[in-house]
């Protein structure tokens, strides 16, 4: 072979080198580009999703704190303020102010009870749950810081004689006033409906529900953890110039007693008054129904009831004179 042949050849051979080369080069350019393409759509998607949940926590926060800011501006209160103030709530106390929180949406004066809710100290939980339970009692819950220290009316007011009173317990003229572990806005069932009866058998307007209560304390007539002895309404009631005597539980012996002018106070269980234990008094007969004085609810008091709703609610049953009769 000459150097011609040669020389062809090897130009021959190293073009094809140089092709294969280009092409490895080539290939190596498209994986570059190719992995490139990979990491750049990668980082996109990281970068989308990372926005995502940003703005998906900022969104939520904020939309959280508008409808806290909100919810606790509609109390007067600065967010921080009441925050702190809910924080600090717990337990029982923490599920009392909920519940105001819920009834302050459909009346105001929840919301000032809120407002001053360190008034409503840990051994006061009872004042702040009355108005969840007997919305009646919202004014009274409401006027107690300014109210608490004041001195308690000294008379029911004008009382007719033969005519039972409708006196509330949580009347702001004596429900301030401790009977027993509590105030008498929600443990003096018992010395009210006393009250009621022995001033209008008597006529004497002086016997009021602070009254009573202070007797019944001072001499044994309230029981700790239990309440009001059942003994004040056959012994104690002797002090207010009335009688009382047990009455068997019947249609009958009660629509008796009524008819004669002989209110009845009731002793009743869970139910329509009460979900533990309270004192009601019946005083009269109305279209074959009972007319009844309930010393936490002036509602009740203005409804007539069936003997049949009440029976199974009565524990027990007392009438009263006067003394003398």
């Amino acid at each position: 072979m000459d150097d011609r042949e040669h020389g062809g050849e090897h130009d021959r051979y190293s073009r094809i080198y140089r092709e294969r080369q280009r092409r490895k080069q080539r290939r190596r350019r498209r994986r570059k580009l190719l992995v490139r393409s990979v990491q750049v759509g990668l980082t996109v998607v990281l970068l989308a999703a990372a926005a995502g949940v940003i703005w998906l926590n900022t969104a939520g926060k904020v939309r959280g704190d508008s409808e806290a800011a909100g919810a606790l501006l509609q109390y007067g209160e600065e967010p921080e303020e009441y925050g702190a103030v809910k924080a600090a709530a717990s337990g029982r106390r923490g599920e009392l102010l909920r519940g105001l929180e819920e009834l302050a949406r459909s009346d105001a004066r929840a919301e000032e009870i809120l407002k001053q809710e360190e008034f409503y100290t840990e051994d006061m939980l009872e004042l702040l749950e009355l108005p969840l339970k007997y919305p009646e009692t919202l004014d009274f819950v409401l006027e107690y810081p300014e109210k608490k220290d004041s001195s308690p009316a000294e008379t029911v007011g004008e009382v007719r004689k033969g005519e039972i009173p409708l006196l509330i317990q949580w009347d702001e003229r004596w429900g301030y006033e401790t009977y027993g572990t509590g105030l008498l806005g929600y443990t003096g069932c018992g010395p009210t409906a006393l009250a009621m009866v022995a001033a209008g058998l008597t006529g004497d307007n002086t016997v009021t529900p602070v009254r009573v209560a202070e007797y019944a304390e001072t001499n044994g007539y309230y029981e700790a953890g239990a309440g009001t002895a059942w003994s004040l309404m056959t012994e104690g009631c002797e002090a207010f110039g009335i009688s009382g005597c047990e009455l068997p539980l019947s249609r009958e012996s009660i629509q008796t007693e009524l008819e004669a002018g002989n209110p009845v106070i009731c002793s009743v269980g869970p139910g329509d008054f009460t979900d533990k234990g309270h004192f009601i008094v019946l005083i009269g007969m109305q279209d074959g129904k009972i007319r009844l004085n309930d010393p936490n609810s002036r509602e009740n008091s203005e409804m007539l009831w069936d003997y049949e709703r009440l029976e199974g609610q009565i524990k027990n049953l007392w009438y009263f004179m006067e003394n003398g009769r």
